[in-house]
């Protein structure tokens, strides 16, 4: 089909407008309306039009610059070197050409290359002064970057000091360790609460927070990669930057191969794939990058790319199926999520019938329309997400929902917000949402109280709010009565509910549900007060000045303890339960704990005892690590820590430190 120019131009316009909002969506705020298989299909389809009519290419094209701008809510401070994105191959044909191109600059040059995975996170650069961390920039627009030092400083596997003392830059990827994203899903999914769409969002979007307590929490984690302008520190090749990262007591990649011949690049992309996925990080291709620095400024730059190095990416596993409706469900907050009701299909092993669409923006925005075949997949995510219609129509014909799927009431918007709220305090599935929050194993744990027993009792107008539990012993004839054989489960709640009223202060702060407080918080907060009265008398400016706690913390801990009915919840609370005392020590203060294997106790309780001595747990072994707490059937983290001279101790060993 033939375009005059006049269709390209408008066309070219359309893309250009659509991409540069997705592009403030995903690096600005992230929360990106479109799927990455949307945006891609849109930037390819300009690169193609802008080759097809270079007359018609516009100077702040998306194809020529970098993504994000710059958050206005943080410093902006220039980067020393741009901060370049990589080109990206799909085909090993697409590598093939990147290698030709290097051997026509640089003939008769041994061939060397380097391959590591592609981590999908968020990059960062470091830089130190005198083997002292002094900033961290993120990539902003590859110009100007925004200064994240106060949340950098939280993330235990990168070094606030190095022995290295001429001044330093250093790059590399900041993520979430899988294990690390699926637990704050899963928390997220049990409160009805709005889900990080993947692991490289929940990292971005923890990172680029204004309060570090919220970086803190998430369990932030890096890998540095590379020496910004090594040939000035003696570093020549990847194997020396490597080491030398090493050495200084940075997190570097595990896999890593140098290769010699295409052959061999072609036989590490092909097995890579199959174990892209055992890593602890989302991981969606290979870097791949000649092995020489001294030849990099030879090889030249584009405004946007290096000519050193490429990204291979692999295609994301995705399955079809028809999309029989869009339902809408409210969470605790009250945010609105809409989700998509799918004929099963099968899917990275698993029959899924149903996926999350976000919010409405996003079914728009995709042009998703109920009873056509769409794009599932499941990259990294604790539930699957449509992504796009097979065959786009001209325009979604969803219509918004604008009352509460619950109750009825009128949805809102909250300042510049995507998602919709119900406001309604009220709504019953918000009032169920935060008893089951309460319930939870972070908080009061009562176990018997799950998702499904709650809503049982609330429809039976036995727990309508979270001071109801403490009356159910009074109920202990009816809850006999709901079934046969029923006296033991009953006896095990009414304990379990018992033993629940002795607990830790911070476990009921965190219970409570307040807006931004998570658990790091909430440990913070507990550490200053003796009940939960104490926080009438807080005022703004005292609670900024707590370690970790920020203006939003502080604002939404105001405006809870302004509710009439939230302070008589507290104060009940404060007459039934019991607060342990002495709940944290110092003990283990500045101490880095890495735990493997298996074990007599569970894991978590490991972690508690840890932290609540002032411990910190990391997932992976560094030079900075403390100890290996180790049980049976240890892996890698053992040999690593063998090699590091890292003090290994068991159970038993263990226990005399904590009671020494």
């Amino acid at each position: 089909m033939k375009f005059n120019e006049n269709e390209v131009k408008i066309k070219i316009d359309k893309l250009i407008s659509n991409i540069k909002k997705w592009n403030i969506e995903y690096y600005d705020n992230d929360a990106p309306s479109v799927s990455d298989f949307i945006y891609d299909q849109a930037l390819l389809e300009l690169e193609m039009l802008e080759k097809a009519f270079p007359n018609l290419v516009r100077e702040d094209s998306p194809t020529a610059i970098l993504g994000s701008s710059v958050d206005n809510r943080f410093k902006k401070v220039a980067h020393k070197k741009p901060m370049l994105s990589l080109n990206k191959a799909y085909s090993f044909d697409d590598v093939i050409k990147y290698i030709n191109n290097i051997q026509k600059i640089i003939k008769n040059v041994e061939f060397i290359l380097f391959a590591e995975p592609k981590i999908d996170g968020l990059s960062i650069s470091i830089i130190y002064e005198k083997g002292i961390l002094v900033k961290a920039l993120t990539r902003g627009n590859g110009i100007i970057g925004e200064d994240v030092t106060h949340n950098v400083l939280m993330i235990d596997s990168i070094p606030k000091k190095i022995q290295y003392e001429n001044d330093l830059e250093v790059r590399g990827e900041i993520y979430i360790p899988k294990d690390k994203f699926e637990q704050l899903n899963k928390m997220a999914l049990a409160n009805n609460q709005k889900l990080f769409a993947n692991a490289r969002n929940a990292a971005s979007g923890s990172l680029r927070q204004l309060e570090a307590n919220i970086s803190k929490e998430r369990g932030l984690e890096a890998i540095i990669y590379q020496v910004v302008e090594p040939l000035s520190h003696n570093i020549f090749d990847t194997k020396t930057e490597r080491e030398f990262l090493k050495n200084q007591g940075f997190k570097t990649q595990e896999f890593f191969e140098k290769i010699t011949s295409q052959e061999q690049l072609k036989n590490v992309i092909d097995s890579f794939k199959n174990i892209k996925n055992n890593f602890n990080y989302d991981c969606d291709g290979l870097v791949i990058k000649y092995y020489d620095f001294r030849w990099y400024e030879t090889l030249g730059y584009t405004a946007k790319f290096p000519h050193h190095s490429i990204a291979f990416k692999y295609e994301i596993e995705k399955a079809i199926t028809k999309l029989i409706d869009i339902v809408a469900s409210v969470g605790r907050t009250g945010r609105i999520t809409y989700n998509a009701i799918l004929e099963p299909v099968e899917l990275n092993q698993t029959i899924v019938s149903a996926a999350t669409l976000h919010n409405y923006n996003y079914i728009v925005d995709n042009k998703i329309n109920i009873g056509e075949d769409v794009y599932v997949i499941k990259a990294g995510e604790i539930i699957p997400r449509v992504v796009a219609p097979v065959f786009p129509k001209e325009k979604s014909y969803f219509k918004i929902i604008k009352q509460c799927p619950n109750c009825g009431n009128k949805l809102q918007k909250i300042d510049d917000n995507v998602d919709q709220f119900c406001l309604n305090s009220e709504c019953s599935t918000k009032k169920i949402r935060a008893i089951i929050h309460y319930c939870s194993r972070e908080a009061l744990n009562i176990n018997e109280l799950g998702e499904k027993q709650i809503e049982k009792f609330f429809n039976l107008n036995i727990l309508n709010e979270i001071k109801d539990i403490y009356f159910l012993y009074q109920k202990r004839d009816f809850l006999n009565s709901l079934g046969k054989k029923v006296e033991k489960s009953t006896n095990n709640l009414i304990e379990n509910i018992e033993k629940s009223k002795k607990c830790n202060l911070f476990q009921v702060i965190f219970g409570l549900g307040i807006k931004h407080i998570g658990l790091q918080s909430s440990k913070v907060i507990a550490k200053k007060i003796n009940k939960l009265q104490d926080l009438f008398g807080f005022s703004y400016n005292e609670l900024i000045n707590l370690d970790d706690l920020g203006e939003k913390s502080a604002i939404e801990i105001i405006n809870f303890v302004a509710d009439e009915k939230n302070k008589k919840l507290m104060v009940f609370l404060d007459k039934t339960l019991s607060y342990n005392k002495n709940e944290s020590n110092e003990k283990f203060k500045n101490l880095i704990f890495v735990i493997t294997g298996t074990l007599s106790k569970n894991r978590d309780e490991y972690k508690k005892i840890i932290e609540n001595s002032s411990g910190k747990i990391s997932s992976s072994i560094s030079k900075n690590t403390n100890y290996l707490l180790c049980g049976d059937n240890a892996g890698s983290k053992l040999e690593k820590a063998i090699k590091l001279g890292i003090k290994v101790i068991n159970e038993n060993e263990f226990e005399e430190l904590l009671n020494n």
